[in-house]
């Protein structure tokens, strides 16, 4: 629907961006990512029809070639480089014509960025870990340097096959019964919006704010984390709880969030849209402490771990009371550290996570790695709230988890204020 109303929007482009530093083989990297485009049959999946006639159709051979842009005479190559990029970013694949294409800017000799940009439709965030993994094995091979990685254990269609088996029989009733439960009576946190909105003629356009969560912060939650046998996730989720909590009031908290639905290791090398939408709602804890809310919090991430193979948009319309909002208005995701660096004959490849690629979604909340620390990412929509709205969350999320996570035992009402 989104490609249908919005043909010139770039927010169901999935890119994976990689920086390449040292003597790059341009005819290596190319004969690479064909033959990456050849071992992925998502990447060869165009499709046509719409609806119930939606058909998608498997190319045998690739016709994916890589355009080069030479940015290194320019003043500024580094300026220049992140304004192509955000131009590449929000030019839209077209899924009917063909699902990815590839770019290789040239800012010197021994510094290049490569984006191989996926429509959504064929391609996931995980995908995107895959996707550099082997682009750096398959570059090392081409050059002498090394073995190609072994072929995928299951491609995508396989995978949409045992999906559509499962739904057609009763494989996910167990599934769809812990989520009626579960969510059932659930509300969405009512962000604040009106006054706070912006009043240009933007639209419907994403705005963006992000502030660096310090490394000793980032540590000290995971480390919190695993020594309550939790998970650095579900303790950043918990710090986006409380905030939401102190902005509505509300301690009854559904938001929504991207799982990779990858239960089973066979599928941890399969390229394709595998990512279910799953609601995480959590009682908040109305005395207690930052513990209270971590142990809350862990029990709702494994649930949902557990029953991620049901997405949301399959359940009963009436399974969340909504109104006019969207289960997916307010989100929180946080993406995975795959092994952002790794070498492969002499050039150091980069996995890159690009905030120029906005969000389709109303409200959400993205932590990406940076280093040892973490950036704290908000994509809004500006109808939504206003820039300074957006800076002062963000911030105060950065705030709130360095308190947290100094202060894990003291009551939570005390935290932060």
């Amino acid at each position: 629907m989104i490609d249908h109303y919005r043909p010139d929007y770039g927010a169901l482009n999935c890119p994976m961006l990689c920086r390449l530093r040292g003597p790059l083989a341009p005819d290596s990297l190319h004969t690479a990512v064909q033959e990456l485009s050849t071992r992925h049959d998502a990447l060869r999946t165009t499709f046509s029809g719409w609806g119930r006639r939606l058909t998608q159709h498997v190319h045998p051979h690739s016709e994916l070639q890589v355009r080069e842009v030479d940015l290194s005479q320019r003043p500024d190559p580094e300026a220049a480089l992140w304004e192509s990029v955000a131009e590449d970013l929000a030019t839209r694949v077209d899924p009917q014509v063909w699902p990815t294409r590839a770019t290789l800017w040239r800012l010197g000799p021994r510094d290049h960025v490569f984006s191989l940009t996926a429509h959504h439709l064929v391609s996931d965030a995980w995908s995107c870990g895959v996707l550099f993994n082997d682009l750096r094995r398959l570059y090392a091979a081409h050059t002498g340097n090394g073995t190609p990685p072994e072929p995928p254990r299951v491609q995508y269609p396989e995978f949409t096959l045992a999906q559509q088996e499962l739904l057609d029989g009763d494989g996910l009733q167990r599934h769809r019964a812990y989520w009626q439960r579960r969510l059932e009576g659930a509300e969405l946190p009512a962000i604040p919006r009106g006054a706070t909105a912006a009043t240009d003629t933007n639209g419907m356009g994403t705005g963006v704010a992000a502030h660096p969560l310090p490394a000793h912060v980032a540590e000290a939650l995971r480390t919190l984390a695993s020594s309550k046998r939790s998970t650095p996730f579900a303790a950043m989720l918990a710090v986006y709880y409380e905030l939401l909590r102190r902005r509505t009031g509300q301690s009854d908290m559904a938001v929504a969030s991207l799982f990779a639905n990858r239960p089973r290791r066979e599928l941890h090398d399969t390229v394709g849209f595998l990512a279910n939408m799953v609601v995480l709602r959590t009682q908040l804890p109305t005395r207690g402490s930052f513990l209270d809310l971590l142990r809350a919090t862990h029990a709702t991430v494994i649930g949902a771990f557990t029953y991620q193979e049901m997405p949301y948009q399959l359940l009963p319309a009436n399974t969340i009371s909504i109104g006019r909002a969207r289960a997916d208005d307010v989100v929180f995701q946080m993406v995975s550290d795959p092994g952002h660096r790794a070498s492969a004959a002499g050039v150091e490849f980069e996995l890159l996570v690009p905030e120029q690629i906005g969000s389709r979604f109303a409200f959400e909340l993205t932590l990406v790695p940076q280093g040892r620390g973490l950036r704290a990412v908000l994509f809004h929509r500006r109808d939504w709230v206003s820039p300074q709205w957006a800076e002062e969350f963000v911030a105060q999320y950065v705030s709130l988890a360095g308190a947290l996570a100094a202060t894990p035992e003291a009551p939570l009402a005390s935290v932060g204020q």
